[in-house]
């Protein structure tokens, strides 16, 4: 190779290295004929015969002579190109003064939005115009992008065509598989699935990397991600989607990046010219509006799952894209949330009878604060450090998942677990660091949000409201090393972790003293149907027909016959309480049994359900040793007729075992590897099956990953002569990857209002269950659900006993009562997963459970596309359901309490503007409607705190 000084081909002094590759370096240099600059890519080619080499040139002169033919303001201008002594082959191209993308963002992190849009058109039109001609980049990547500023605004250029080909030349031969450059062709990070593979490579494929990188410039890090090689290029073949931010979920940008980042190449866009005109009609200036109203621009990828609906084609190629967003809420008002706190107060210990030093002090802090950080990371929260002595966790915000309150809680516990934190040891051999000492306050309410919530924490004014200070009064009281939590949170988290009486306090002074819980460790594999109903579960009501439906297919997989039944509903409605009553049935019976739990978690983990199936068939607990779970899985394995020579190494890691506890290697690849794992799991089920008849319970399928739902269909498929009946739990709208001729498909339905009745007195207990009005409205918000009538039964209860014991009023009944914590907690994450599309849930819900399409295009600040677009992402998440009120079109909740969540979300003020903006569009442009119902304005008025025109209408109607 060429150094710096060295003169090439006489017309070129080599001024500057830039940067190198496994064989071709990068030079600024030089032109000694006009002294301008120029960049110089050289290559020196592997060692490879004299045929090949030959090939090599002419290859090599081919593709130069095509990219010098593109001529684009964001391509780099080829100038030169030739051969030089010692077989090197040189490219000279214009320098560009800047920095590369990829220094950018990792120096400057995340991208302003509108820059973003602003080069991102700039590089899609550049590829457009590189397709046109035949050539490919092949690896796009920000590397490979440059960033100038050559006038007001910054540009964008695209390097390193060379490693390009013809479209039409095949893409098996050796110079497709390795640039010229000797190295792998395309960056695994970036490189389309088909591209790994060997496949044939076209235009969708450069789309495939520039939505990559288009993703990565708003988040500030690569999307697919892995903690090797290995790792990314499994994530790039699964069939996993890549993750578009729930802040984008329902944007056209999200869905411009969905349709782009397909993994299947046939479901991309074929040509460039298809994605820009879409892309063009976004207004980004809008988008970074929405973005900054959410505050969640750059949250962690693995901070929660969002929906995911299919490409909308009609958005994107056959109509334009309507202007994304909407117009964000006022900052005075705000957003109510149910948010989980962590309270963590910590104390500094001196070993001795000497203080502690104040480096130990401050080194001790500041490793508290980064054990907090990553506990924070870990489980989804967000970190708020109050003083040097208290910090905040917060689970809930700025989006919030199911069950918030059990990650607040497992947060907890983690930061109670001894760590890596502990201070090193000072100067002198006989210094011993400082104890840390931590006392925890779990609690869970209602806050108002202000502002932003981002990954590193909030202001101080981002959440208003009691929980965070009734956190600390608990954690005030908790001894060193414990946690002590609200009545509240050991109700919600009393199935999965152990929870202790710790005699009464008060929290809050406006209630008399009640009883507070210490917080212990989770119980063993707290996801299983035994930990959510094995305890205290209240008797199945109204399901008789079901039950008597999956005891029939029972019987019949037990002579032989597999059988397989889906039950669907919407949450709450008893799927997975109805398979814990067949189970327990049947446990006296001879059977074997075998439960898959499918999470939120899981949809990013491949056959992570499988695993954790796999360890409760074996045995296999948390803390068990790498001897132990040998021994364990050696045993069931030889149990069940396995060699294990043949099957150790492909369940070990299924039971954690690390290829570095001398299990042997395979020699095979790693998608070989699974494929061998996951026949080896159908007949581990075959033997079982051979033993005993087997019950296998799947709950919430929908959770479930590609690689489980794969594995399912095959079992399915597989077993027709086995005496297996298998149940699966799934959410309305889903549909298994199984032939529907091979599933009983059965569908739940809410209660009717005597099953109901029965639910509700119950759960509340003899002398405690409401009555007349109170049970009617209960009963009506509850629908029928079961999950709902427990909870508000439950709540019902407690306030009873409360005007019993001269604690509360005699009208504190469902009517006046907050939507309990389990039922909020659910709702809440429904809503938050359709992204900005629920800021138009809560004007439908401002309306009422049902909203006349017209009136809510008065009230809506989104012009008519967009909320067309909110509408039907609301419809497609169950939320809404379109109907025809009074002969006009309109929506309608699917369950009233999920307008009452989104009702009661609103702050008090926008609650208040908005019933004053619905009256006043009754009165201008929907006279017709007061005609028919007078009272509907004033609703509407009282609500919006108008009370005395409110009187006078109600007087007036009262006479007419």
């Amino acid at each position: 190779m060429l150094s710096v000084g060295a003169i090439l081909d006489e017309r070129y002094e080599l001024t500057d290295e830039l940067g190198q590759g496994g064989f071709s370096r990068v030079y600024r240099a030089r032109q000694l004929t006009t002294n301008q600059d120029v960049a110089i890519k050289v290559i020196s080619p592997p060692p490879v015969s004299e045929e090949t080499m030959v090939g090599l040139r002419k290859r090599f002169m081919r593709e130069t002579h095509m990219c010098a033919s593109l001529n684009h303001p964001h391509i780099v201008r080829l100038l030169d190109a030739g051969e030089a002594d010692g077989d090197l082959l040189f490219s000279v191209f214009e320098y560009i003064r800047g920095h590369d993308l990829a220094y950018m963002l990792t120096h400057d992190g995340p991208m302003d939005i509108e820059e973003v849009g602003h080069l991102m058109a700039q590089l899609l039109d550049a590829l457009g115009a590189a397709h046109e001609r035949g050539i490919l980049h092949r690896d796009l990547k920000p590397a490979n992008i440059m960033v100038s500023a050559g006038g007001t605004r910054r540009n964008a250029t695209i390097l390193d065509f060379g490693v390009g080909t013809l479209l039409a030349e095949p893409s098996g031969e050796w110079l497709a598989r390795v640039s010229l450059s000797g190295e792998f062709l395309g960056t695994p990070l970036y490189a389309a699935p088909e591209q790994i593979r060997g496949q044939t490579v076209t235009p969708a494929s450069d789309l495939y990397a520039w939505g990559l990188v288009f993703l990565e410039c708003i988040l500030g890090q690569p999307v697919i991600r892995g903690n090797n090689i290995t790792d990314i290029i499994f994530n790039q073949l699964s069939d996993n989607p890549v993750t578009i931010p729930g802040s984008l979920q329902f944007h056209p940008v999200g869905q411009l990046l969905r349709w782009v980042t397909a993994k299947s190449p046939e479901a991309r866009p074929s040509s460039a010219a298809e994605v820009m005109q879409p892309l063009l009609e976004i207004d980004f200036k809008q988008v970074k509006k929405d973005l900054e109203r959410l505050g969640a621009t750059h949250q962690q990828l693995d901070s929660g799952d969002s929906i995911e609906l299919p490409m909308r084609r009609r958005a994107l190629g056959n109509a334009p894209t309507p202007v994304a967003g909407f117009t964000p809420w006022q900052p005075d008002e705000g957003e109510c949330r149910l948010v989980s706190v962590v309270s963590c107060l910590i104390s500094v210990i001196s070993p001795s009878a000497d203080m502690v030093s104040l480096d130990q002090y401050d080194e001790a802090l500041q490793a508290h604060f980064r054990r907090c950080r990553e506990v924070a990371h870990r489980y989804g929260g967000t970190l708020e450090v109050i003083n040097t002595e208290e910090v905040l966790l917060c689970f809930g915000l700025p989006v919030s998942r199911e069950r918030e309150y059990l990650q607040a809680a497992r947060a907890a516990r983690a930061l109670l677990r001894p760590g890596s934190e502990a201070p090193s040891r000072g100067g002198r051999r006989t210094d011993r660091p400082p104890r840390l000492e931590r006392r925890i306050g779990v609690h869970v309410g209602m806050v108002i949000s202000r502002g932003k919530a981002g990954a590193e924490g909030s202001s101080r004014e981002a959440m208003i409201g009691l929980p965070p200070i009734f956190a600390r009064r608990l954690a005030a009281r908790a001894e060193g090393g414990s946690a002590l939590m609200s009545a509240e949170m050991a109700h919600l988290v009393q199935r999965t972790h152990e929870t202790t009486p710790a005699g009464k306090s008060v929290i809050d002074p406006g209630r008399a003293a009640e009883e507070v819980y210490s917080l212990g460790s989770r119980r063993h594999d707290a996801s299983t149907l035994a930990a959510r109903f094995g305890v205290d579960a209240n008797p199945v009501v109204g399901q008789a027909s079901v039950l008597s439906l999956l005891r029939e297919q029972w019987d019949r997989a037990r002579a032989g016959s597999c059988r397989t039944l889906v039950l669907h509903g919407g949450m709450g409605l008893g799927k997975s309480r109805l398979c814990w009553e067949l189970a327990q049935e049947v446990a006296g019976q001879d059977r074997g049994y075998i439960e898959i739990v499918c999470k939120p978690e899981t949809r990013k983990h491949s056959l992570l359900p499988i695993s954790r199936m796999v360890r409760r068939l074996v045995g296999v607990l948390p803390d068990d040793l790498p001897q132990l779970r040998r021994s364990r899985l050696h045993k069931f394995l030889t149990a069940r007729g396995f060699e294990l020579h043949d099957v150790e190494a492909l369940f070990a890691p299924l039971v954690g075992l690390r290829p570095d506890d001398a299990l042997p290697p395979l020699g095979v690849s790693m998608e070989g590897q699974q494929q061998l794992t996951l026949d080896a799991l159908i007949s581990l089920v075959h033997r079982m099956c051979q033993e005993h008849p087997t019950l296998l319970v799947c709950d919430d399928l929908h959770w479930a990953d590609d690689a489980t739902l794969d594995w399912l269909a095959s079992l399915i498929s597989e077993s027709a002569a086995e005496p297996l009946c298998a149940i699966f739990t799934a959410r309305s709208g889903f549909a298994p990857p199984w032939a529907p001729s091979e599933t009983t498909q059965i569908s739940l339905e809410p209660l009717d209002r005597e099953d109901a009745a029965a639910v509700v007195a119950a759960v509340a207990g003899p002398g405690m269950a409401p009555e007349g009005a109170m049970l009617h409205e209960l009963l009506r918000r509850a629908d029928g659900v079961p999950l709902f009538l427990e909870e508000l039964a439950r709540q019902a209860a407690l306030q009873l006993t409360r005007v019993a014991g001269g604690h509360g009023h005699a009208d504190q009944g469902p009517a006046g009562a907050e939507i309990p914590a389990a039922v909020r907690d659910l709702l809440t994450a429904r809503l938050d997963a359709v992204g900005p599309a629920r800021e138009t849930a809560g004007l439908v819900a401002a309306l009422g459970e049902e909203a006349i399409a017209e009136l809510l295009g008065t009230i809506s600040p989104l012009n008519e596309a967009t909320l067309r677009i909110h509408l039907d992402a609301l419809v497609e998440a169950g939320i809404i359901r379109s109907v025809r009120i009074q002969d006009r079109p309109g929506h309608a909740f699917t369950h009233p309490m999920l307008a009452e969540c989104a009702y009661t979300a609103l702050a008090r003020s926008r609650r208040r503007r908005l019933h004053a903006q619905i009256a006043a569009s009754l009165e201008t442009e929907f006279p017709e409607l007061l005609e028919r119902d007078g009272a509907l304005l004033v609703r509407h008025l009282t609500e919006a705190g108008l009370t005395q025109r409110a009187r006078r209408l109600r007087d007036t109607l009262r006479f007419r």
